[in-house]
């Protein structure tokens, strides 16, 4: 609500250029959100397909219990990408789409940018804490693998959390393409791809982490080249228009609901590592996967409505 009464009063553009003032003071109409809604609901509908698939593979070439691990390793990844992200990627998003109502350019950059700062600045601490657990997360699923496995996940970890803030930052400017493109297709893509090479190379389970850590390297770099092209991220930064206050006040509560989300969606396969074998976790997980494919729909709709 309080981006559509911020976008109802333009500030004005001091020192902007004329055509990028009139870039950012566009409203979103029942059109836009209607082609919004529909570039992302195809983007959501080829993302399930190509992750579906990409977990396939990986449970049909690794066999249930080294996809177990890998989903094992997955998990934790997940949690610590969780607690990196501080809520900032809903933050970003907020704060970023209101000075785009606002037409506040350098606000959207500085906010962007320092929401980006955040979390490197969380995920490489989480790196480190993913590093340090591996012995005891092999120990108690009883998942040696798990002990080299896991840095690569720790690897990938600050590229998927600055990617996933540079990712709000273009849904925030409405180009929901972008969000389509990199969150839904070239991701998934990438890790088939990767994970295929390596597999015919020899490498199995290696195969599976690393294909993880490349695409998120990889779609970092591209949502940080995209986000680019419509204005130089990087130069100048204009973090003197940054204001960590409200973004941390807004983001930070919602770590906490990220935290039970987390629980919800993977408290039940770590029970099963831990209590059971790596073997199970891999069965029941490909069977959740086939079964989440329902929920692709109402995501579709939603996600337009949140700038």
């Amino acid at each position: 609500m309080e981006y559509f009464e911020e976008a109802g009063a333009q500030a004005p553009h001091r020192g902007l250029p004329k055509e990028e003032a009139t870039l950012t003071t566009d409203k979103p109409g029942s059109v836009e959100l209607l082609k919004g809604a529909g570039i992302v609901f195809s983007g959501r509908l080829v993302g399930r397909g190509l992750g579906f698939f990409s977990h396939f593979l990986f449970a049909r070439f690794l066999g249930p219990g080294q996809y177990g691990v890998f989903l094992l390793g997955f998990a934790l990844f997940n949690f610590a990408t969780l607690a990196s992200d501080l809520g900032l990627r809903s933050g970003v998003l907020r704060e970023s789409a209101a000075a785009e109502g606002r037409g506040d350019v350098e606000m959207v950059k500085g906010t962007i940018l320092g929401g980006a700062l955040l979390a490197l600045g969380a995920s490489i601490l989480g790196t480190f804490g993913l590093i340090a657990v591996r012995d005891w997360a092999a120990s108690s699923f009883n998942a040696p693998d798990l002990a080299w496995l896991i840095p690569l996940f720790a690897l990938a970890l600050p590229f998927a959390t600055v990617g996933a803030i540079f990712i709000s930052g273009l849904q925030a400017r409405r180009r929901m393409e972008a969000l389509s493109i990199l969150q839904y297709v070239l991701d998934p893509l990438l890790r088939i791809v990767t994970f295929t090479v390596l597999f015919i190379l020899g490498w199995r389970l290696f195969a599976a982490g690393a294909s993880h850590l490349l695409a998120s390297i990889a779609i970092a770099t591209l949502a940080l080249f995209w986000l680019s092209s419509y204005f130089p991220i990087l130069s100048p930064p204009y973090l003197t228009r940054f204001h960590p206050g409200p973004l941390l006040t807004f983001s930070l509560p919602l770590l906490m609901s990220n935290v039970v989300g987390f629980v919800l969606q993977w408290a039940d396969s770590l029970f099963l590592g831990y209590y059971l074998t790596a073997r199970e976790v891999g069965v029941y997980g490909a069977a959740g996967r086939l079964a989440g494919l329902g929920g692709m729909f109402l995501l579709a709709i939603s996600t337009i409505f949140a700038p």
